[in-house]
Parts: C-alpha cells; sequence; structure tokens
C-alpha cells in the first residue's frame, strides 16, 4: 500500500509532507521494532506514548521547541516513542543534529540499536544514504543529518557542537559525579527555538538533577513541561484476578488498594478508580519481583515496588530510602495534606484615619503579586494562636553554582534562602498543629525582618490562651524565634529587637560558662545537642500525624533530608533545608508559647535597648 502511494514524485512530496506533520502515521507505517515477544512489529503507540505525543506537539505549538522532563513507570516504551520522534526528523530534514545521552554503555547499545532498526526497515522509497555506521553509535545521512548515541560518562558528549534534538535517557541514574558537569555541557549546545530537549527516567529517590528539573516543570510559568506517567495507564499492566488475590484484597488491603477502589488515584487532576485485575498485576508483581508475601504485602517489597512502578509523582520521590522522616508519613502528607496557597505576595502596612482625618491606628494589608515572598494556606484566625520560626540565608552555596535559567534553575544550589514557618496551634485548642504561612525567598536582612514583624503581627494570639484554658483578650502577636547562630539571623533580630521594636521575641536560656549561671539570650542557638532535638521532634509529630503540613515544598524538602553516611541527618547534596528548620523551630515554639521568659525583664530591656 504504501510503495502505491509512493508511485509518483508528486505522491512522494504529498507523503513526506504528511509524514513530517504526523508521527503517529509515520511510525506505524515506517518504523519498526522488536516487541516483548521479539517479533517484528509497527511502531503503534499504546497509550502512555499517545500521552507523550500529545503533550510534546501542545508544547511546540504554544512555544516552537520542546523542553520535557517525563517521569514514568518501568517498560513503558517512552525511551522507544523519543527515539521514533527524533528520527523522523533526522530522516525527513537536512542539517539536523541528533545526541542521545543514557545511564550506562550497555543502555546507549540498545538505543542505538533502536535508531539502527528503523533505517534498515524503511520502505525502500524512503531510504536515504547512510554515511556513518556502527561501533561508532553514530548514524548519519546524505542530506546532512546525523545522530550520536552516549554515555552520561562522556562529560565532553556534545562540546563544540549544535544540538537539535537531545535526549537525557534515565538521566536520575547518571553518574553523580559528573552529571552536573555533563549536563551543563549539553544545554550549552542546544539552541532556543527550533530544538527539542527530552529527558525521561524512573525515579531514582528524591534529590539530583532529575528531582530538581521535575520540580522546575511543576513551578508556573516554567519553561519544562511535567509529563508523569503512572504504570496503571498501560494496558498490559493487569491480569485475571485468582480467588486467592481477590481474597487477600478483600481482607488484607493495604493502603493504597484501599484508596485505588474507594476515593480513586489522582492524576491530572482527577481521580481513577483501579480494576480488580490492575491491583492483581500490582499483588503479583510485589510477590514476585519484590519479595512480598501473598496475604501481608509489607512496607519494604511495596516501598520496592513503588520505586520502579509509582502510581504518583508524589510517592515517585518519596522512596529514597535513606529519608530521615518516615516516608510513609511523608506519603500520606503528600497525598492528603498538600494543597494550593489561597495567596501569593507580601504584606505591607497603612495608616488609618477617621473622617476627620485624625490617624486612629495602623492596618495590615496583603498585597497579591504571583513573585510574593509570602505564602497563605489559611488567613488569620482571631481565636486562634500561632508561632512562626525563622531560618535565615546565610549566603551559603549549597552546591558550586547554579544552573542556567534554562536549564535545573529553580531551587536546586546556589545560595540558600530565608525562610520562616507561621503555625496556627489550633481553634480552642482541638486542632493538631497546621502551617498556616510561609515566608521565602532570597530577602535582605531589613525586609525580612519587616515582614517578620507583619507576620506576627497580622497573625496574633487570641481567643482561648491553649495552656491557660481561658479566655485572653490581649491579642498578642505571634511568638518569634530566629535561628541566631550566623551573622544573618543576628542581624535580623537587631532589626527587630532595636528597630523594630517586637514585643514577642524567643529568649533562649543559657548557661554561661564561667559564672555557671542562665543568662538570656534572644534567639534559638543550634548546637549539636539543639539541633538533634529540633529535628527529632518535628519527626516524631510527623510521625504520629500530630501536624498538618499543606506546603508541598516543604514536604519536598523533608523528604530530601537524609541520614548522610556519617550518621548526621541534613540536606541531600544539591537540595535546600531551609523550611525544614524554620518549621522545625516553630514547632519548638509551641512548648515556649505564653511562656514567662519569651518576654525580657524590664531592667534587661533597658540594659539592651539603651532606654
Amino acid at each position: 500500500m504504501l510503495q502505491q502511494e509512493l508511485g509518483t514524485r508528486e505522491k512522494m512530496l504529498e507523503t513526506v509532507t504528511r509524514f513530517r506533520e504526523d508521527q503517529i502515521a509515520y511510525s506505524t507505517l515506517c518504523l519498526r521494532i522488536r516487541d516483548k515477544d521479539s517479533n517484528l512489529v509497527p511502531l503503534k503507540p499504546n497509550d502512555p506514548q499517545l500521552i507523550v505525543e500529545e503533550k510534546l506537539n501542545a508544547q511546540w505549538d504554544e512555544t516552537g521547541r520542546i523542553r520535557a522532563v517525563i517521569l514514568k513507570a518501568r517498560q513503558e516504551g517512552v525511551s522507544t516513542w523519543v527515539a521514533g520522534r527524533f528520527f523522523k526528523r533526522l530522516h525527513l530534514m537536512a542539517g539536523q543534529k541528533g545526541l542521545i545521552v543514557t545511564d550506562e554503555l550497555d543502555r546507549s547499545g540498545s538505543l542505538f540499536g533502536i535508531y539502527d532498526r528503523f533505517y534498515n526497515h524503511l520502505p525502500r522509497e524512503l531510504k536515504p544514504e547512510k554515511i556513518a555506521y556502527g561501533a561508532q553509535k553514530k548514524l548519519g545521512f546524505s542530506h546532512d543529518s546525523e545522530l550520536a548515541v552516549r554515555p552520561s560518562t562522556d562529560t565532553a558528549a556534545g562540546r563544540s557542537h549544535t544540538i537539535h534534538l537531545l535526549h537525557a535517557s534515565e538521566l536520575a541514574f547518571w553518574a553523580p559525579t559528573q552529571i552536573r558537569d555533563t549536563w551543563k555541557s549539553l544545554m550549552q549546545s542546544v539552541p532556543g527555538r527550533g530544538s527539542e530537549v527530552i529527558v525521561e527516567s524512573t525515579p531514582n529517590g528524591a534529590g539530583g538533577l532529575f528531582h530538581d528539573l521535575w520540580e522546575k516543570s511543576q513551578q508556573p510559568g516554567s519553561p519544562w513541561i511535567g509529563i508523569f506517567l503512572p504504570w496503571w495507564i498501560l494496558a498490559e499492566y493487569e491480569e485475571d484476578p485468582l480467588r486467592s488475590e481477590i481474597e487477600a484484597i478483600e481482607q488484607n488491603a493495604d493502603d493504597f488498594e484501599l484508596r485505588a477502589l474507594g476515593e480513586g488515584i489522582p492524576w491530572e487532576g482527577q481521580n481513577y478508580v483501579l480494576s480488580l485485575r490492575k491491583l492483581a498485576w500490582r499483588r503479583r508483581k510485589i510477590v514476585e519481583n519484590f519479595g512480598g508475601d501473598p496475604l501481608y504485602l509489607g512496607k519494604d517489597a511495596t516501598r520496592d515496588f513503588m520505586q520502579e512502578y509509582p502510581a504518583t509523582a508524589e510517592e515517585a520521590f518519596l522512596m529514597s530510602g535513606n529519608c530521615y522522616f518516615d516516608e510513609d508519613s511523608l506519603h500520606r502528607m503528600a497525598q492528603e495534606d498538600t494543597r494550593e496557597s489561597i495567596l501569593v505576595g507580601r504584606l505591607s502596612e497603612s495608616v488609618v484615619k477617621n473622617r476627620e482625618g485624625q490617624e486612629t491606628g495602623k492596618a495590615i494589608l496583603f498585597d497579591k503579586s504571583a513573585r510574593g515572598m509570602v505564602e497563605v494556606w489559611e488567613r488569620p484566625d482571631p481565636e486562634a494562636h500561632y508561632v512562626i520560626g525563622c531560618d535565615t540565608a546565610t549566603g551559603k552555596l549549597v552546591t558550586g553554582s547554579r544552573t542556567s535559567s534554562d536549564t535545573a534553575a529553580m531551587e536546586h544550589g546556589g545560595r540558600d534562602y530565608t525562610s520562616a514557618t507561621v503555625l496556627k496551634l489550633g481553634v480552642k485548642g482541638t486542632s493538631v498543629p497546621t502551617i498556616a504561612a510561609m515566608l521565602h525567598g532570597g530577602i535582605q536582612h531589613d525586609i525580612a525582618a519587616r515582614q517578620l514583624d507583619l507576620l506576627g503581627r497580622w497573625y496574633k494570639c487570641g481567643g482561648i490562651d491553649p495552656k491557660r484554658k481561658r479566655q485572653d483578650t490581649s491579642e498578642d502577636e505571634a511568638l518569634i524565634a530566629v535561628e541566631s547562630n550566623h551573622s544573618s539571623g543576628q542581624r535580623v533580630l537587631e532589626y527587630l529587637k532595636d528597630i523594630i521594636r517586637y514585643r514577642r521575641l524567643y529568649w533562649q536560656r543559657e548557661i554561661n560558662a564561667r559564672t555557671k549561671l542562665f543568662e538570656r539570650r534572644v534567639g534559638w542557638r543550634t548546637d549539636e545537642r539543639s539541633r538533634i532535638i529540633l529535628i527529632d521532634t518535628l519527626a516524631e509529630m510527623i510521625r504520629k500525624a500530630e501536624i498538618t503540613v499543606p506546603d508541598k515544598n516543604t514536604v519536598r524538602e523533608l523528604t530530601t533530608f537524609v541520614v548522610h553516611d556519617d550518621g548526621k541527618p541534613a540536606a541531600e547534596e544539591g537540595t535546600h533545608d531551609d523550611r525544614v528548620i524554620s518549621l522545625a523551630l516553630a514547632v519548638q515554639m509551641i512548648s515556649e508559647h505564653r511562656h514567662a521568659f519569651t518576654r525580657k525583664p524590664k531592667a534587661f530591656t533597658e540594659r539592651a535597648t539603651n532606654e
């Protein structure tokens, strides 16, 4: 049939034009692959491949280029589809340069074999002259288009060349010691318009370049699109359930099965109820491949399955294996607690006047801005009590340098941030502590202090005192604790204490090594002992579900807070922990709220402020 279409030059030109515009027709009629049974078959797209193609085409139509991050489950055919897409452009357009970079040498060979098979089985009338081949893993055509496949250990890959088509395969598994250099080298070679950069990988825990790119793709206005392909959208991932499997699901369903059969699994803004055939396949896979018990799947086996076959994007990055905080609790938090903020912007203050023009007070205003430093999930509740923990930016580099704005910029690397967490203690003492608002960003010290002051007065404490269990109409400001270890924290505290005169700062009691007497110092000073208290207290609350965290960015930082080889808990290399520390400080202030020594004695105030 295809040969008849190509019978005349006019017909051939029409067909080539059609193929350039229709990837599915080109793949089905021109490209051949080996299926899982080793049969040579046309490249007909499955559901995940169709989703990828639709989203890539939409971005191309909108921007004139492709920047895509694809988070996938095992063996969904993404690499093969990207290969078909790139091969079409190399085949039907002149002067195109493609580069595929893989995590290991064996995968380089496998992917090159796909391209070589595409060429070998092209219709004879459409087959161009081949000018490069074989051991070099390079394929070139007489019309000056060519393709090379390289492992990620080749840090010079793409250097001094223009790359129109870049496929980063299994990026999460690239050599960690060289990944940044390799990536920067590659992206320097990609032109702005008319190029395609497609990154795809199965997950490998939180942190790292692939995770960064995925997080960047989820930000509004990002040049990257994120495409998540859960395991359950692939038609072949299902089995007829055995009677024993149905009984096991009915009698001992795990959390995933209960959710899948009840409220459904979230994806693309909707919830999907899964069939018993899907759940039977999942159970069988966990038992056969990951050592699960047929009756009780077990957390370890289920966790291993989730690493290879994620059902949601959130769980894909929670399974890092060495997370300091309880992974199951973080998973629940990501599924049930996180939500979009209701306000983004910054706080300001204005003078309130009466009809006669006389000043009667001041009002705190919220100025909305998409690039604001304050995010709000709950407006101030007049009956609630609030505390605030603040971790100030020290100017420290988290990693060597930022990548360009067109690569992994978002928050990976670069300088650390100022972060303040506003924690709501509850209404009438009944609710678990909940994050009400966040201050976050690269903020100058005086601005950070002013925003903290406004946050503390906006989220003022009133209603029933949670400690004394009685009505309190004083409406005190929220108690603020600022980490004082570094000059940045000390500078913010100076603004709050001496210039703004904020009334409710946390003062830490310390023993003077010389006098052996207690002294009060403003702010929270973190040492080896107090750091463990901070982190352990937060970890216990998370494990016991005694705190609600609606901020997905805080949950993200909690997932990348890991136990390092030396046994110390800290942010994973290249990631941030500003939100973790500010939340932990706020948690500590729960027990300090309303304590007498949170206010400075008069004599000490006079000495401190020179009044």
